[in-house]
């Protein structure tokens, strides 16, 4: 079960990205949120970013992912506090 903070983050990175026109998704967003948020939780030694991208490129939700790592990790950088 992803924590809190991972499923707040999940939401404003899919939020992000799909506003910026970098993820197409066949449907709501909330699905893709929580698989993302549950993928991360737990993970450990692997880079955030390809995670985040493996879980987006691998959700039957997700038509694509525009966004190469290298923007991803802007997107993610670019979060900060709210």
């Amino acid at each position: 079960m992803p924590t809190d903070f991972l499923l707040q983050f999940s939401q404003r990175l899919i939020d992000r990205l799909l506003h910026e026109g970098e993820l197409e998704l066949t449907g709501p967003p909330l699905p893709v949120i929580r698989r993302l948020a549950t993928s991360l939780h737990g993970a450990k030694n692997r880079s955030l970013v390809s995670l985040v991208a493996e879980s987006l490129v691998n959700d039957p939700d997700v038509v694509e992912l525009y966004a190469d790592n290298d923007t991803l990790k802007e997107r993610i950088g670019d979060l900060g506090p709210r």
